[in-house]
């Protein structure tokens, strides 16, 4: 389990939002390793400007074989995450993290999603006080991750990411 900060959330966060990346946040092309390619999916993205005016901490938790299958290497996929993070910070919002795990499903590894470490991890160390931790999804093993845990899980499909996020938020306030 890899884990790249861009900037530390605020000590006691009104709660964090954590988001799958390919598939949730962006097309998913496969393997996806050329940040000059991005491309987010078709959504609000007033909802980053939103997150971080609502004091929540916004992290990626994904999974990454690429790495472990030799498709890219970890640079790259740091590369891709750092563009993702800038992308965020143009659009009013704050990325304060990216984890993933870098094993392919061989490893047998105790990070990748359906386990549910990264999302412990990410929940032990940045939440604080709050209890108000909601991950967004595409695939039964992110359900699956956030089921080990209790935690509030809305699978996005692909588009409908912003809205998902605001009824979590305004819900939970």
């Amino acid at each position: 389990m890899i884990l790249q900060m861009f900037s530390l959330p605020k000590r006691n966060p009104a709660g964090l939002i954590l988001a799958d990346r390919d598939g949730t946040l962006i097309q998913d092309e496969g393997y996806f390793h050329d940040a000059t390619k991005m491309k987010f999916l078709d959504f609000d993205m007033d909802v980053f400007s939103r997150i971080k005016q609502e004091s929540y901490g916004l992290f990626v938790v994904s999974n990454q074989s690429g790495i472990a299958r030799g498709y890219f290497d970890m640079t790259t996929a740091m590369r891709v995450n750092t563009e993702l993070a800038n992308r965020i910070k143009e659009l009013g919002g704050n990325l304060s993290g990216v984890i993933f795990c870098p094993h392919s499903p061989k490893d047998f590894c105790f990070c990748r999603k359906p386990k549910s470490s990264m999302l412990s991890f990410v929940q032990d160390s940045f939440a604080g006080t709050s209890k108000k931790v909601g991950f967004f999804g595409n695939s039964d093993s992110d359900r699956k991750a956030a089921s080990h845990l209790d935690i509030y899980y809305r699978d996005v499909n692909n588009s409908n990411f912003s809205k998902e996020v605001y009824d979590f938020i305004f819900k939970n306030n």
